[in-house]
Parts: C-alpha cells; structure tokens; sequence
C-alpha cells in the first residue's frame, strides 16, 4: 500500500514560506522635524512590536500625514501592514519607501516578501538581491533569498543562502528551519534533523520544528521516534491537521493500523478536504481487511481530486482483493494514464488481466513493468515468477 505524507503548511509568506520579517524600529528613522511626527513614529513603532498593528498603523497615518517625504515611515506602516496580511497595500508603501529611499535594504526586503504573497518571485528575488547588495550582512535578506529558491527547487543554492544568513546570526531560528527543510526535500534526512535539533533548543515551543524532525525520522524508519515528535508537535497545537496525518502514516508503518485511523480520523474532521488523510485511512483499513470500507475512503480522495494518482491505484488494489477484477483494471487504466512509467500500475493491471484469463493483454503489461523495474529486484523477481506461467 501506498502511504504517502505532506509537510504542514500555512497560506502566508512569513510562514508558508519561511521568510523572516523585519519589525518597524525607531532606531533607523532620519531627522524628523519636531512637529509631533517623532511622537506619531515612535508610537507606531511601539504599538506594532507589542503587536497592536491596526493602532500602530494608524499613527503611522498621522505621522505621514505630518510629513509625507519621510520613507522610513512608510516602511514601517507597511510593515504592519504586512503583518496583518495586507500585501498590496503593504507593497504600494515599500514602494514609496523606496522611492524616497532608494538604497534603503529593509524596504527591498519586505517588498520582496510582499511579491512573494502575490506569487511575484522573479520580481521577489530581484528586491532581496537588491537589499544583499546594499547590506550583505542582512541575515534576513538571505534567509528570504533561500526560501524562495527552495520553492523553486534550487535547494543546493537555497542551503547556501541559509548557511550565510546562519553565518552572519548563529541563534536566527527561522534559518535552521529552512535550511533543515532544504535538506530533507535532498533526502540528506539526519542532516535535516540536526537543523531541527537546533531550531528546537532556540524555540523549545515551535511546532513545525517538531513536525518537520518526525517527517524527517520517518524517512529514516525511525518511526517510534517521529511519533514522538508529532505527539509533542500536537501537545503545543492541537488543532494542526497534517501532523494528526504524518503520525498516522508513521503509525500505519508500525502496524498500529486502527491507532492510524484514528489519527485520519482527526485530520478529516479538522480538514474534510485532505486528500492525503482519506488515501492514507483507505490504505489503513485494507491492512485490516476492510477493503469495502477502504474504497469508500479513495472514492472520497477521488471526489476532491480527481488526478490522485495513488487513490486510484490503491482503489484497484482493494478492487482486486473483493474479486472485481474489471473495475479493478479501470483504476490502474487511470493510473496508467496519469503516470504512465510506473512499473508497478503495469505489474498489478497485469496481475488482474492473467486472473481472467486475458493471457496476451497481461503478458504485455507484464513485459512493460519488466522493462521498468530497473533495480527493483523485488517487483522484477514477481514478474519473472509470473511469465513463467505463460511458458508452461
């Protein structure tokens, strides 16, 4: 069966992305006449550190309103602004920022996460290069720099990028994470693990450092140890949906299938829409040989996703296993057609084809998932063992 899993992720940049954002800070404000902007200023900056972002936003109001050349002030009205999800808005003030501001780094790095938000990463990339190059000791700025490159897929460039930022501020947490996240997507799992030891003994409270070290264990088998980390992940944060689902899986790899169920159970009811959830508790109750119950949970994977690859293989598998061979082969046509080089969608639509005596046809498949085993020695070993058959 297959089992597959997600990193937990959330839907804002700082977060979803891991980009660190600077807070407004009075220390870096220009001259600023004596005419009540000063005591606007630095009661926004006040305000916003202490997390009051909409009353910090609006004496940053008065203070523009006071004196409407001064960037800094718009860079840290747009800094709350961005704390509070505000991103176009937030944008156009960075963009004035700049603007009065031209070689003002912070202004180039939150416009950069702005741009991220807004799915902008050339022109994102582009702002914290600026900000690198106008302060090449600006941790932040190639922390952010890093993220994004590993959105992209360039993960050995995105770990360079972390290491300097790391370089540059040995305890910068949000670094650690990052560059542990960089390295588990390379398969460089105990590596990743030491960077999440690391963000853990900085912030003994962060959940996603939890989350990510039993991701990172379960790649490594150490299963038993990854649950232990989403139990600690879920003792700080009840209510994170995919970690209920990671220890599921980790759970179903120890054979403590009802136990996984209940872990799908409570990433369904905190998110119905999970497909990884319904595919993986389908997989759950086949182990236990409920396959009616077991394709009932694909059909609900299907429903929400359509192309799941895996719910459809998984489904013919349970299929098979009832003795309905026909809607079996049906699955693995549609897995063949979404992932046409998976030798074992050929391997198991053969298996099906040989069981109602469509000797040819499964031969054919057969032979195909053959070609493909390449250095699967078990899967090519069972194909063997089945076109002996024909020769007899």
């Amino acid at each position: 069966m297959n089992v597959h899993s997600n990193y937990y992720s959330l839907g804002n940049a700082t977060k979803e992305y891991g980009l660190q954002l600077p807070v407004p800070s009075a220390g870096i404000s220009p001259v600023i006449e004596d005419n009540g902007v000063e005591v606007y200023n630095s009661k926004g900056v006040e305000k916003a550190q202490l997390g009051q972002l909409e009353s910090a936003i609006a004496d940053f109001n008065m203070a523009i309103r006071l004196q409407p050349d001064n960037g800094i002030i718009y860079y840290n009205r747009g800094t709350a602004k961005q704390e509070l999800g505000e991103n176009d808005s937030a944008m156009a003030d960075f963009d004035m920022a700049i603007l009065l501001l031209r070689d003002f780094a912070p202004a180039h790095n939150n416009r950069g996460m702005a741009r991220v938000d807004r799915g902008l990463f050339e022109a994102a990339m582009a702002d914290f290069d600026r900000a690198i190059n106008l302060d090449q000791n600006f941790p932040d700025a190639y922390n952010n720099r890093g993220a994004v490159k590993g959105e992209r897929g360039q993960l050995e460039a995105a770990i360079v990028d972390f290491d300097r930022a790391i370089n540059l501020q040995p305890d910068f947490m949000p670094a650690y994470n990052n560059r542990g996240n960089a390295k588990a997507k390379l398969g460089r799992f105990q590596e990743a693990i030491d960077d999440f030891d690391k963000v853990i003994a900085l912030q003994p409270d962060y959940v996603f450092a939890y989350n990510n070290r039993g991701n990172a264990k379960s790649k490594l088998g150490r299963f038993q140890e990854a649950i232990d980390d989403f139990d600690m992940a879920l003792l700080i944060d009840p209510e994170l949906s995919e970690t209920y689902s990671n220890r599921g899986s980790a759970k179903t790899k120890l054979g403590q299938f009802q136990a996984a169920i209940l872990d799908y159970d409570k990433t369904i009811l905190l998110n119905p829409s999970s497909v990884i959830a319904y595919n993986n508790r389908g997989n759950a109750k086949a182990e236990r040989g409920q396959f009616q119950e077991a394709i009932d949970d694909y059909d609900m994977a299907l429903s929400i996703q359509p192309d799941h690859v895996g719910s459809y293989v998984n489904r013919g598998i349970a299929k098979s296993e009832l003795r309905n061979y026909n809607e079996a082969i049906a699955d693995f046509d549609m897995a063949i057609r979404i992932e046409s080089d998976n030798p074992s969608f050929y391997y198991n639509r053969g298996i099906a084809k040989f069981i109602l005596n469509q000797f040819e046809d499964a031969k054919q498949d057969l032979i195909i998932a053959l070609d493909m085993a390449g250095h699967n020695e078990k899967l090519e070993s069972k194909i063997k063992n089945i076109l002996t058959k024909f020769s007899r």
